[in-house]
């Protein structure tokens, strides 16, 4: 009888792009308008490339469809925005936001096969973010009197900050060539 010999594990390591879309909406209770009047409302959106590099560990003997499932990517993130306010004292601002960090996702992976190229796939586990740079600018030009020539101030804060969360994704993934596969 011929018995095809199995791994044990199996490790697949592979490169990746991915696309990032942050939207990132800000806003503070009217309460607080005479203190953050200058930062109201502001709708930034930041739309960025990852690279990185993704680890599947599998089973073949157990479950080839179970694996466990890491990544590391690096992130950057950019958002500015001009917020004007007519009915502020603070009448308008230069607002931008750039944040760089590590993005790592220890999860489990489920594959659902359609064939033998494609599959859909479910993940979930804990996702870890972090923050390798950060820098926060507010550059506010302040009437307070119509006519009268605005003072300039420029806002600057630093973050410190490292996220830890959940991960829950579906997806679809399909072989391109023998060795490449693209994925959503």
């Amino acid at each position: 009888i011929f018995k095809k010999d199995i791994p044990l594990f199996k490790v697949n390591i592979s490169g990746l792009i991915a696309l990032n879309y942050v939207p990132l909406r800000v806003e503070v209770l009217d309460q607080f308008n005479g203190v953050l009047g200058y930062f109201e409302e502001a709708n930034f959106t930041s739309v960025s490339f990852s690279p990185g590099i993704g680890i599947n560990l599998s089973s073949p003997r157990i479950d080839d469809r179970f694996s466990f499932y890491t990544e590391l990517r690096y992130v950057r993130n950019s958002f500015s925005d001009n917020v004007y306010y007519p009915s502020s004292t603070y009448n308008q601002n230069d607002v931008s936001i750039k944040a760089s960090y590590i993005y790592f996702p220890i999860s489990f992976k489920y594959d659902i096969p359609f064939s033998e190229a494609a599959n859909l796939f479910l993940k979930g586990g804990l996702l870890k973010t972090f923050l390798i740079d950060s820098e926060y600018n507010n550059f506010r030009s302040n009437t307070s009197v119509p006519g009268v020539p605005p003072t300039n101030d420029k806002d600057r804060f630093d973050f410190y900050s490292t996220q830890t969360g959940y991960l829950l994704s579906i997806g679809y993934q399909r072989k391109l060539t023998e060795k490449l596969d693209g994925g959503v």
